[in-house]
Parts: structure tokens; sequence; C-alpha cells
């Protein structure tokens, strides 16, 4: 497994991802002054073309490890940052890990979103 020592998920580090973004907050209208409101917390994609079973295995194996607080601490590249620094976020919760495909070796289009992330 060829990880990535700055996707961390509960101190687990995660294989090096694909593609990965931050998910900006949907709008919530405007409020009485006019300004815009939006939902209060922001969420993470990460995600793998191909990931072998073994790696697949582990991240769901992370995913379960959340369960005893209901929260999770993650490591993640900072918001709005054009250096490109991690840092680490608490509260947050980890969905699921999902694919679309798989085959004899490989498990493919990975998906993995971190919600509830306070900017």
């Amino acid at each position: 497994m060829a990880t990535s020592p700055n996707f961390v998920i509960n101190g687990n580090s995660l294989p090096s991802p694909s593609r990965h973004k931050w998910l900006i907050p949907e709008d919530r209208g405007i409020d009485g002054l006019g300004m815009k409101r939006y939902q209060p917390y922001f969420s993470y994609e990460i995600s793998w073309s191909d990931m072998s079973k073994s790696d697949f295995d582990n991240l769901n194996t992370i995913w379960k490890g959340q369960y005893g607080s209901g929260t999770s601490v993650v490591k993640l590249p900072q918001y709005d940052n054009s250096t490109y620094q991690f840092t680490f976020y608490s509260g947050c919760v980890v969905d699921k890990p999902t694919n679309m495909d798989y085959n004899e070796n490989f498990v493919s289009d990975v998906k993995i979103i971190i919600r509830k992330i306070s900017i």
C-alpha cells in the first residue's frame, strides 16, 4: 500500500488518492440583511481510481473505527491555502467508503466523503 503521509483519519494514513477536493457548502438563501447564508460545515472528498482489495478492506476498517466516539480526527489540506499545508480537523464524520466496480485484483472508483468540517 502506497500511503500518503498527509491524509490521515484517526491516526491511520490513507493510500495516496487519485483525486481530492473541498466540497463547498450549499447556500441556504439570503437573510433579512441581504447576506448569503451557507450550510454550517464543509465536506472533503477523497477518491481513488483503482485500489487493491486489501487497501479497500483497510479503508472500511478505518471507517468502522469512528464508532467509538461517533466522530473522527482527520488531517487534510488546509482550506483556501495556496501553500498546500495540511492541518487537523476534529469532530468530523466519515462516510462509508463506496465503489463502483471491482475485478479480481482491484476495486475501482473508490470514494469517501468527510463531513462536518468546521473551518
